[in-house]
């Protein structure tokens, strides 16, 4: 069986370039966009450690448990990396909604508030994982009261199993690669796209042959013949002319 060979005409070459260098600029574009947002969180994180770091309003978290893990499609599982929305002044958190707070040991929880009451220090919220068979509870054994305060932001979307490539990306290593990976790829291209363009130009010079002019003829009639290094005959040419004799003075 012989291989199938498909022929590219010069202008499909030139689409498929343009294309490619098209989505590498895409592609470049939003690495770039991630290394600016990831180090806003490194240094952000590292300015104010008890705040999970935000930007332009939204709050990525790595889910590290499977609290809210029903098993149902489109439950928040570990792994998941979670997007909140910041609290904004005027925001009405209600029952059923899925909230990000901090505990009194900065440890960020995500959960539903199952119930909305008041006590003499004001409203609380109760909260409880969906996964969990009861409210998350005090240290005493009372359920825990969330007051706004301690509310970072209110759930809005996930990103399926990119939690763990967002806490690797955290660590130096991680940023290392993240840097270095994308850099090394667009060296590799350039060597190969100069290389590929090295040997199309020494494969040109190859097949064209330079051509030499020989003219042949008698004092009427000039024969104009182009011929190669072989001396092989490429193309011939004949002008004729009239012959007078100068009048002698």
């Amino acid at each position: 069986m012989f291989p199938l060979k498909i022929r590219i005409n010069d202008k499909t070459k030139k689409t498929l370039i343009v294309c490619f260098k098209v989505i590498a600029i895409i592609i470049c574009a939003l690495l770039v966009l991630l290394i600016l947002a990831n180090l806003s969180l490194i240094i952000k994180g590292a300015i104010n450690p008890e705040t999970p770091p935000s930007v332009i309003g939204l709050i990525p978290l790595s889910v590290m448990s499977d609290s809210m893990d029903t098993g149902e499609v489109g439950a928040i599982k570990s792994g998941d990396l979670i997007i909140i929305q910041a609290i904004k002044e005027g925001n009405i958190i209600e029952v059923n909604e899925i909230i990000a707070f901090l505990t009194e040991d900065n440890v960020v929880i995500t959960h539903r508030v199952v119930e909305i009451s008041e006590d003499s220090q004001g409203k609380y919220y109760i909260t409880k994982g969906d996964a969990n068979n009861n409210v998350d509870m005090e240290i005493n054994g009372e359920p825990a009261k969330v007051r706004d305060s301690s509310i970072i932001g209110l759930y809005s979307s996930k990103i399926k199993n990119l939690g763990y490539i967002s806490l690797a990306l955290q660590t130096p290593i991680g940023l290392v690669l993240f840097l270095g990976i994308p850099v090394l790829l667009i060296i590799v291209y350039d060597l190969l796209r100069r290389k590929i363009a090295k040997n199309k130009l020494l494969e040109s010079s190859k097949n064209t042959q330079p051509m030499r002019l020989i003219e042949a003829g008698n004092e009427d009639t000039i024969h104009i013949i182009l011929a190669d290094d072989e001396g092989k005959k490429v193309s011939e040419d004949s002008l004729s002319d009239e012959v007078t004799e100068k009048p002698d003075k």
